[in-house]
């Protein structure tokens, strides 16, 4: 099961979107003091059924909505969106723009604040990265952006997405054939370019997967985080005007190695952190965390909460501003959705999401 979580600012909810095992698209989410709540996509919708478990959900700052992306049996791009006090929606973004088909393993989709856009990026049958993007008023579009920069084709297994506001840029990483980490970006009002942030920083080659790319707003940077292969978690990261650079989060930790199959990174506002979380090789959930000023630290959630060891390779990580919290979601032996979570207090907590979640059958947010 591949889990995606995500803060919607405008609705003041947070949110864990997967696809069960009737192939259905499903969302756990919560208000601020409110009920936990659950709600069937797929059937709200009538949307066609996901090809795969990869998908991907994020908001739209101007537009007002929360969606989800993921890939059809037929290799279209399928949208799921919604506005405060609107049902949901669906569109086929590949029939509206007629882009080349996805090949349902990699998908990444994210706000851009400075151009005003969203956007869905994915790798295509050829290795290449399409961009889909749309403005307010204005029908999507498309893009090859490896045709466009010239870029080495993805490996097609690992892909992230994000916007930097600090630079103004967005941004699309992946690895490539030879396990270098490849960067697209862009400012409004300029091309398309790449770089190879591997052979610019000297860091050890990534493994095949995972990869997560976010900005932190507090430190100023953007970073992608990545699992080398022995097993340690090494950042790439940069300010605006400076060069970039590379750490080996393990080793200035001591924290344990990484199984290489989970891993996800976020920024916290409320905290003013950056954290990168991963699974070790008993199950653990471990984040790797850090402020501006202060050296990276480690813990281990699992032992900290109590909370079940991790089955599946997904994981999921953000911050809820409403909610002044970060938390982390998985799935554990039982096929229940598992949430820690902690506030400012820094204390944190286990939820099992799948027992206490109500199914609605409704059309609400």
């Amino acid at each position: 099961m591949n889990l995606y979580g995500y803060d919607w600012p405008k609705g003041g909810t947070k949110q864990v979107v997967y696809v069960d095992e009737q192939g259905h698209v499903i969302e756990l989410f919560v208000g601020f003091g409110g009920p936990r709540q659950s709600a069937d996509l797929t059937e709200l919708t009538g949307a066609p059924l996901p090809a795969s478990a990869v998908l991907a959900g994020y908001t739209w700052s101007v537009g007002g909505t929360k969606q989800v992306a993921y890939v059809d049996e037929q290799g279209h791009v399928i949208e799921l969106f919604v506005a405060s006090g609107i049902p949901w929606q669906w569109a086929d973004l590949t029939a509206l723009t007629g882009a080349p088909l996805a090949d349902r393993h990699s998908l990444t989709g994210y706000d851009w604040s400075a151009g005003g856009t969203k956007q869905v990026a994915y790798v295509d049958e050829q290795g290449h990265v399409i961009e889909l993007f749309v403005a307010a008023e204005m029908p999507w579009q498309w893009a090859d952006i490896t045709a466009l920069t010239g870029a080495h084709r993805s490996n097609g297994a690992a892909l992230t997405g994000y916007d930097w506001s600090a630079g103004g840029t967005k941004q699309v990483a992946y690895v490539d054939e030879q396990g270098h980490v490849i960067e697209l970006f862009v400012a409004a009002g300029t091309p398309w370019q790449w770089a190879d942030l591997t052979a610019l920083t000297g860091a050890p080659l990534a493994d095949q997967r995972p990869l997560v790319g976010y900005a932190w707003s507090a430190g100023g940077t953007k970073q992608v985080a990545y699992v080398d292969e022995q097993g340690h978690v090494i950042e790439l990261f940069v300010a605006a005007g400076t060069p970039w650079q590379w750490a080996d989060i393990t080793t200035l930790t001591g924290a344990p190695l990484a199984d290489q199959g989970s891993l996800t990174g976020y920024d916290w506002l409320n905290g003013g952190t950056e954290q990168v979380v991963y699974v070790d090789e008993q199950g653990h959930v471990i984040e790797l965390s850090v402020a501006a000023g202060t050296p990276w630290q480690w813990a281990d959630l699992t032992a900290l909460t109590g909370g079940p060891l991790l089955h599946q390779g997904s994981l999921t990580g953000y911050g809820w501003v409403w909610g002044a919290t970060k938390q982390v979601a998985y799935v554990d032996e039982q096929g229940h959705v598992i949430e820690l979570h902690a506030g400012l207090s820094g204390k944190w907590r286990c939820t099992d999401l799948k027992v206490i979640t109500r199914r609605e059958t409704t059309k609400k947010t």
